[in-house]
């Protein structure tokens, strides 16, 4: 059974939007104080840029179902493709898990009484988040067309409460100023300080994602078209809403009382009300949702093709016979991130361990973008008539852009792994072993796999 071509250019745009936008990003930089707004900018020219450059010609170029992990094993080979693949979908089984325990920690806030013992409760935060991860993994089974109104209403659920806050704060501004002093002198970064540099890697972080809907180009109706229509549509929007949203939580709360985790229920509660506050915590914890949703969608195919080019075992590559989905990929990720989010359910001390999961996940999402940035100037340069070639296809502009990508997030890699000031300095060694062993076992099983199934088709194909 084929794919279905399910999705249109806004069916992409609310899929970027929930896949990358992640409102705790708001308040972490409101938190970092007005020097966030510059940081968003070189994020944007650092990151972001290069990232969409790459990807879009690349989409223009190959238009298949799997993208990145197509493109990766188009330029080294299926050995690499399937390690940048392998990185790409197992990388979201602890984002799953950090991402839905901030749901299940909006979640808290319906309960203020609560709250506070809630949201740092391993019980309630892994049941939460197990009953919503199942309910999503059936919406998905289901096919596109149910999954992508999900998508639609976490895009909606991420727009409401942010532009609010910036309503908000746009009047607080008029009335009263600014809550904090921002000028030349509050917003000028201090790029010398480490701190400085290890809240930049994950500002770009924030700004990942818009490699996600090539992966599903099979499913898209005039892919090298249409995602590069929604990817510009979307990206000016998320750049607002970071923006903006930051800027807003910082007109109405002193820097000092800002909370890095629900700093933007608190903007508006502080500029609006105690409802307000409410409705926004309901509809972060939808957009959240959501944004599982898109990431379930998107890595599930990759891990799909694998299944189908045998990389992976064959029950990955499994078709539903009714829903034409890869439902075997889709209960796969599950399942694992179902034992994952477990474990919280007997950690001592739950932040952090959130907060090293967040840090895998950076290191073992970037694999794949480091391969990437590499692979885009090899195929750029099989061209072999540049002349004629556009204007992204020659290496004269091809190769910087590439290149400024790259460092960004090998500098991004490298910033991961340095310890948070809030951790004790007898336990940093002892975390930052824990997240680069998290790493080498997730690619040494990739490394693992991909051995075993090219011993089992040799055996097979000499018999």
């Amino acid at each position: 059974m084929s794919l279905k071509r399910e999705l249109g250019l806004w069916d992409l745009v609310v899929l970027n939007v929930v896949a990358v936008v992640g409102p705790r990003w708001l308040a972490k930089a409101a938190a970092a104080g007005p020097s966030s707004l510059v940081l968003w900018a070189l994020a944007v020219v650092l990151f972001f840029g290069p990232q969409v450059f790459v990807v879009l010609e690349l989409t223009r170029r190959y238009p298949e179902e799997g993208g990145l992990y197509q493109w990766i094993k188009r330029a080294f080979g299926p050995s690499h493709g399937f390690v940048s693949g392998w990185c790409y979908w197992t990388n979201n089984v602890t984002y799953f898990t950090t991402l839905l325990a901030s749901v299940a920690g909006g979640l808290a806030f319906l309960w203020p009484t609560h709250a506070d013992r809630l949201k740092d409760s391993g019980p309630f935060v892994c049941g939460v988040s197990l009953a919503i991860l199942w309910l999503i993994a059936w919406l998905s089974i289901r096919g596109l067309r149910p999954e992508k109104r999900l998508h639609t209403v976490g895009a909606w659920a991420t727009w409401l409460p942010i532009f609010g806050l910036m309503a908000l704060g746009a009047v607080a501004f008029a009335k009263n100023g600014s809550a904090n002093r921002i000028d030349a002198s509050t917003i000028k970064p201090d790029l010398a300080s480490l701190p400085s540099l290890v809240f930049f890697s994950n500002l770009c972080f924030a700004m990942a994602g818009f490699e996600m809907a090539p992966t599903l180009a099979g499913e898209t109706r005039d892919p090298a078209r249409t995602i590069p229509r929604a990817t510009w549509i979307a990206g000016g929007l998320i750049t607002v809403v970071y923006v903006g949203g930051t800027a807003a939580i910082l007109v109405g709360i002193p820097q000092a009382k800002i909370d890095k985790v629900s700093g933007l229920v608190q903007g508006v509660q502080t500029l609006g009300n105690d409802w307000l506050g409410w409705a926004a915590a309901l509809l972060l914890a939808i957009a959240g949702a959501g944004g599982v949703g898109a990431w379930l969608a998107g890595c599930s195919r990759v891990a799909y093709v694998g299944g189908v080019d045998r990389a992976l075992p064959k029950s990955f590559g499994a078709m539903h016979s009714r829903h034409g989905t890869p439902y075997g990929a889709i209960l796969w990720i599950t399942g694992i991130t179902t034992v994952f989010i477990a474990t919280g359910f007997f950690v001592e001390k739950f932040g952090d361990w959130y907060d090293q999961l967040n840090s895998l996940t950076i290191l073992v999402y970037f694999i794949p973008y480091l391969y990437l940035f590499v692979a885009f100037v090899v195929l750029i340069l099989r061209e072999r008539d540049f002349a004629s070639a556009r204007l992204g296809a020659k290496p004269a502009i091809a190769i910087p852009v590439a290149a400024t990508g790259f460092l960004t997030t090998l500098g991004a890699c490298v910033l991961a792994v340095v310890p948070d000031s809030s951790v004790a300095p007898a336990d940093r060694l002892g975390g930052v072993l824990k997240i680069l062993g998290g790493v080498a076992l997730f690619v040494g099983t990739g490394l693992l796999i991909l051995f075993l199934s090219r011993r089992t088709r040799s055996t097979a194909e000499a018999r």
